[in-house]
């Protein structure tokens, strides 16, 4: 098992009534703001949100013991069973296993080796595969994601995978395609979404539904999203430039 608890497991018994979550286990509370939702051919979509995990402190705090193994996810996820993979490395980079992350933050080991490169979870998790060999996640029902978007060494979270494109099990096809990573030259190397490509997409090659901006690089907040269809999903975000501090509950006398 993963050395923390965060997201929503699906095994979870959790309250909550107005969009949040609240795991009754671990006191964790997840958030998700829905944005906007990609859309293919023959019923295929892929939803995506702003999400919030109380955990994110601790997370942080955990980092120089266990972020090696379990980078952590950035804000923009889908909404729907969105499948980053955080490399799990022995030394001399042996793999020893993948994490599957969904839109929760939720984590689950994948550590079950059959043949030379495909994975699958030991425990109580979603049904999924992840075949190494192609960098592709298997679901149950036939559809697969590419994960060809890796992040890059200085990225917070080095090693990562996420989904460039959606596939169900008619050929139907999402694009999604990610800025270049901190110090890196060519793009894919990050999780900072720049375009999404579904069936409505309009414009010259490469086609493009919605467009991603940020305030600043290498690791800016999300500035704006806009589309090129015409739709009322486009937004644009501004933050407090004097924000409230956030303190230790650790170190705090009690």
């Amino acid at each position: 098992m993963l050395p923390r608890r965060v997201g929503q497991p699906v095994n979870a018994s959790s309250w909550g009534s107005g969009g949040e979550s609240i795991d009754l286990l671990s006191g964790n509370l997840n958030y998700a703001y829905p944005l906007l939702t990609a859309q293919g051919r023959n019923g295929l979509s892929a939803s995506l949100a702003l999400s919030y995990n109380a955990q994110n402190f601790l997370n942080r705090r955990q980092r120089k013991s266990i972020d090696a193994k379990h980078p952590l996810a950035m804000a923009l996820v889908g909404s729907c069973s969105s499948a980053p993979f955080a490399e799990s490395q022995k030394p001399y980079l042996t793999i020893s296993d993948y994490v599957f992350e969904d839109a929760s933050g939720a984590e689950y080991p994948l550590d079950v080796l059959s043949g030379t490169s495909r994975w699958s979870p030991s425990g109580f998790a979603p049904v999924v595969e992840y075949d190494a060999s192609s960098n592709a996640v298997w679901f149950k029902d036939g559809s697969y994601w590419r994960m060809e978007c890796l992040s890059a060494v200085n990225e917070f979270d080095k090693n990562t995978r996420y989904p460039t494109v959606m596939q169900e099990t008619n050929g139907n096809r999402i694009y999604v395609r990610y800025l270049a990573g901190s110090g890196a030259a060519w793009a894919n190397s990050s999780a900072r979404i720049w375009e999404i490509e579904d069936v409505r997409a309009q414009g010259a090659s490469p086609r493009w539904t919605y467009r991603f901006t940020y305030n600043s690089y290498p690791y800016g907040h999300l500035a704006s999203i806009t589309n090129n269809i015409g739709n009322g999903e486009q937004y644009n975000f501004t933050y407090n430039s004097n924000p409230v501090p956030l303190y230790t509950p650790f170190l705090l006398a009690g």
